[in-house]
C-alpha cells in the first residue's frame, strides 16, 4: 500500500506537526509529543519537593493506556513525563504501521478522554497537540533529557520563580567594555581560587590530561572553573569534571542570549545551591543562531582575564 510521505498541516487540524517534508508517517521513526490539558487544568499529577511526580487517578489511567497502545502497535516509549497540566512523550515507531502515527494518536486521545469521563463538550485535551520528529539520534536524545528533567525544572521554577531570570550584570571582574547578561550567582566571581579552561586545537593529549587533572584539583579544593566550553575537547573535559566533582562550582560564558535558557535538572540544582553562573556578552544573539568565531574567541579571552584578575594576577 502506498501512502503520501507527508500530511499537510491543514488536513490535520488536531495536531501541529514539525517534521521533514519527506518523512513517512506510516514508517519507522522517532517522535516527541506534547499534549496539554484543557485550560491547563492540573489533572494528571502533582510535583512534590525535589521534582518528583505523583500521578493522579487520571494520570495512572493515561500511563496504563499508553502501555496498552505499545502492545497494540509497534511503538516503544523511551521517556514519559506526566506533568500536572501536560504530557511529554518520547517514543519510537519500530516497524511500519497499518495507519499513520497521526491517526493513532488522535484516536488514542479520544479513547483516553472517554475512559476518564471526558467528552467533546468537556474535553480532556487542548487542540491541537504538538508532534515533533527529531531529525537525528542526537536531537532525539536531547528530547529525552528534556523530558526527564521536566518535573525538577517545574518544581524549581515554581518554588524559585526568579532562579533563571536573566539580568544585566556588573562586577569589578566584568569588563565595562561589554554589556553582560547573567543568570545565577554573581558571588561566584568573588571566589579567590579560579581556573579558566581553554583548549587549543594544537594541544596534545598529554597537555589536555594535565589540564583536566589540575581542574579537578582546583574544583575539589572549592575553586571555581570558568570557560566557554565550546569545543568538543572542552565539553569532554567538563563532562569529566562533573563526574569527578559532583558539587562543581562553574561559570560558563555562553555565546548567545540567556533570555530563553532552559537548563537540565542537574544545572537547576546547581543554581539553587549557588554553584552555577551563566554569563554572556551577546545578549542580543539568538540561541538558535550559530556561534560566531568572534564571540567564542572573545569569551575565551574574557574567561582567562576573569580568572587571572580573580587571583590578583595581571594578564601576560
Amino acid at each position: 500500500m502506498e501512502h503520501s510521505s507527508h500530511l499537510p498541516l491543514q488536513r490535520v487540524r488536531s495536531v501541529r506537526l514539525v517534521t521533514a517534508h519527506t518523512h513517512d508517517l506510516w514508517g519507522t521513526g522517532r517522535y516527541f509529543a506534547t499534549m496539554v490539558t484543557t485550560n491547563r487544568t492540573p489533572l494528571l499529577s502533582t510535583v512534590v519537593s525535589g521534582g518528583y511526580t505523583q500521578w493522579t487517578a487520571i494520570g495512572k489511567q493515561i500511563h496504563a493506556s499508553l502501555e496498552q497502545l505499545c502492545s497494540t502497535y509497534p511503538l516503544a516509549i523511551d521517556r514519559i513525563a506526566l506533568m500536572p497540566d501536560h504530557l511529554h512523550l518520547c517514543f519510537r515507531v519500530t516497524s511500519p504501521l497499518s495507519k499513520s502515527i497521526l491517526r493513532i494518536l488522535v484516536d488514542w486521545r479520544e479513547e483516553i478522554a472517554q475512559a476518564t469521563g471526558f467528552s467533546k463538550d468537556k474535553p480532556l485535551w487542548e487542540t491541537p497537540y504538538h508532534l515533533f520528529t527529531p531529525f537525528n539520534r542526537e536531537v532525539y536524545t536531547r528530547c529525552i533529557h528534556y523530558t526527564a528533567a521536566n518535573p525538577r525544572r517545574w518544581w524549581h521554577l515554581r518554588n524559585h520563580p526568579n532562579l533563571l531570570q536573566a539580568q544585566i550584570a556588573t562586577h569589578p571582574l566584568l569588563s565595562p567594555e561589554h554589556t553582560w547578561q547573567a543568570v545565577g550567582h554573581l558571588a561566584l566571581l568573588d571566589a579567590p581560587l579560579m581556573m579558566a579552561i581553554r583548549i587549543h586545537r594544537v594541544d596534545t593529549a598529554e597537555k589536555i590530561a594535565s589540564l583536566t587533572e589540575r581542574a579537578i584539583q582546583i574544583s575539589q579544593a572549592g575553586g571555581v572553573i570558568i570557560g566557554g566550553f565550546i569545543s568538543p575537547a572542552e565539553k569532554a573535559l567538563l563532562k569529566t569534571l562533573y563526574a569527578a566533582v559532583p558539587d562543581l562550582r562553574l561559570i560558563s560564558l555562553l555565546p548567545h542570549t540567556l533570555a530563553d535558557y532552559k537548563p537540565p535538572a542537574r544545572v537547576l540544582d546547581a543554581f539553587y545551591q549557588g554553584r552555577r553562573l551563566l554569563l554572556t556578552t551577546a545578549p542580543d544573539h539568538p540561541s538558535t543562531a550559530p556561534c560566531t568565531r568572534t564571540i567564542c574567541l572573545r569569551h575565551n579571552d574574557l574567561a582567562e582575564q576573569i580568572a587571572h584578575h580573580a587571583q590578583g594576577k595581571d594578564i601576560k
